[in-house]
């Protein structure tokens, strides 16, 4: 399944990066390609996923446990919830036209965010890239303060 895989890919960079940190503040960002109703979301701003969720990965000594600490998406930490898209394209799936939240900017603890780049609330595109976001993704941006 490959939302598990990326259960798996997610535990394994944020354990890198929290462990190459130590007690050093982090930042973790990129394209996830995970939305934030999903169990990775889930893994990334908890730190963990219950054994009974179905998409938990099966070891094969038999169990899985991620060892991550939570981290905060910037966004939802000053908003209050997540942007409602980072990602507008036309895909090769199904339904072709994505539209959804893909994009973070995880921070560690150590971190208050101040302000983000400001994202739109509705479509303003058919998809992207055009010529003012010359990316299928939107431009992210955080103001961090050390805590």
């Amino acid at each position: 399944d490959a939302v598990k895989v990326m259960n798996i890919h997610a535990q394994l960079v944020a354990a890198e990066v929290q462990r190459f940190a130590g007690d050093d503040p982090y930042l973790l960002m990129g394209d996830w390609n995970f939305m934030p109703d999903t169990s990775p979301y889930e893994l990334m701003s908890t730190g963990k996923l219950p054994l009974s969720h179905p998409q938990v990965p099966v070891h094969p000594s038999g169990s899985w446990t991620p060892s991550i600490t939570a981290m905060r998406s910037a966004y939802a930490a000053k908003l209050g919830k997540e942007s409602p898209f980072t990602n507008r394209s036309d895909t090769s799936g199904p339904s072709k036209l994505f539209t959804g939240t893909l994009d973070y900017i995880w921070v560690s603890k150590s971190w208050e965010v101040l302000d983000v780049v400001p994202l739109p609330d509705t479509i303003t595109s058919e998809t992207y890239p055009t010529a003012a976001e010359p990316s299928d993704h939107l431009l992210l941006g955080a103001t961090l303060k050390l805590a």
